[in-house]
């Protein structure tokens, strides 16, 4: 049986993770933004602004994530995306959402499994 590289897991001090592949070249944002948006069922006119609703807050900051990590856009140029916000919020994002990933193992299942799909799509 041939090793899947989307099922390899590693243990690493008693703990498990799962493999995400690596990606070398980068995605254009446009796709990013628009499978995040179909992810969520949230439309981007409503994760660009300043909205507090809980589930909007969680996939912009989630998309912001997915843009650091498949584009090679700057954390001004994503804050830009939405709505001018500075690069620091985008930093607080990226912490708030590997944080919710360590804490909580069903958002890590939804955000890993979100990251596979986006690498599978644009491999």
């Amino acid at each position: 049986m041939k090793n899947d590289p989307l099922n390899m897991i590693v243990i690493i001090d008693g703990k498990r993770y799962r493999l995400v592949p690596v990606i070398d070249d980068k995605f254009p944002e446009e796709k990013v933004i628009d499978y995040c948006t179909n992810f969520f069922n949230i439309s981007f006119d409503d994760m660009k602004q300043r909205n507090r609703k809980r589930e909007i807050v969680f996939a912009r900051q989630v998309t912001m994530f997915m843009l650091y990590k498949f584009t090679n856009l700057s954390l001004s140029q994503i804050g830009k995306i939405f709505m001018g916000m500075d690069h620091t919020s985008i930093i607080h994002s990226k912490h708030a959402i590997l944080d919710l990933m360590d804490s909580d193992p069903s958002i890590k299942n939804q955000i890993t499994n979100l990251q596979n799909n986006i690498s599978l799509l644009f491999n």
